[in-house]
């Protein structure tokens, strides 16, 4: 935590207290200048709100989001509260990790949400320390297809998957996915940091439906023919019935729910 020193100055005060008369009055006649600007011209601020709502581009600077994704890191959720919030159009939620580790609040989770309504699907963390056959048992013997409402996800950081090559990576990926769609009927939503998957996944993956986390005011680029589908802007989000910080996530332009919801 930074603190903050409050040092004082007594020296040159007259002087001073012209300047900052000077910079208050300044300040002033730009914001009314700004305002008037703004009241009689609705367009000049089109460049952040078109017709009310935000553009793709600034949705964050509004703190708007489609979903959010969780794990045993929020604890414990007060879904109903979340469900309230009409933003939360689906939710992912943490299932397995390697071969052998489930996320202790899943089952808890995944039953509370769907209880509440709210369209939720399950993800994996996809490391290098075990098999991708041993894995998906994991993940199968967690994830039960009747619970799931969106398609599952396979979340692939370079922590989780160090001592791999990026042949090995993508091969290994491409196994899980391939798994996915057998036994739960649709391909998986690809999960990574914008770099990374930039780095060691495109273009091969581009062809799936990326949620690419990019922590800044600019939406993720995809390298080569592609683009991402979900934008995970920032994990200092806050929810209701949430009592930490959340990973907020927004659709991009062309994309929706239908787009991800298991028919």
């Amino acid at each position: 935590m930074e603190e903050y020193h409050h040092h004082h100055h007594h020296h040159h005060e007259s002087k001073r207290k012209k300047i900052f008369g000077y910079v208050f009055g300044v300040v002033a006649i730009c914001s009314l200048v700004f305002l008037g600007f703004a009241v009689f011209s609705p367009k000049a601020l089109s460049g952040v709100f078109e017709g009310g709502m935000p553009t793709a581009a600034n949705r964050h600077l509004a703190l708007d989001y489609d979903g959010i994704d969780v794990s045993h890191h929020q604890g414990l959720i007060d879904w109903i509260e979340v469900a309230k919030d009409t933003c939360v159009k689906f939710v992912y939620i943490k299932a397995t990790e390697g071969s052998t580790h489930v996320d202790s609040m899943y089952e808890r989770n995944i039953s509370e949400a769907l209880l509440s309504g709210l369209k939720a699907g399950s993800y994996h963390y996809l490391t290098s320390g075990s098999s991708i056959d041993e894995q998906f048992i994991n993940f199968r013997n967690t994830v039960k297809s009747e619970q799931q409402r969106i398609c599952p996800m396979i979340d692939v950081e370079a922590e989780g998957v160090k001592g791999w090559n990026k042949q090995e990576l993508q091969d290994n990926l491409a196994l899980f996915a391939k798994y996915v769609k057998k036994i739960y009927g649709v391909y998986p939503v690809i999960y990574s940091y914008s770099k990374f998957y930039n780095q060691m996944l495109a273009p091969r993956f581009n062809g799936f439906h990326l949620f690419l986390a990019h922590y800044s005011e600019e939406e993720p680029v995809v390298e080569g023919a592609g683009k991402h589908n979900i934008w995970q802007h920032t994990d200092m989000g806050v929810v209701n019935g949430i009592s930490s910080t959340v990973d907020l996530d927004v659709f991009a332009a062309g994309t929706s729910l239908n787009d991800i919801l298991i028919h």
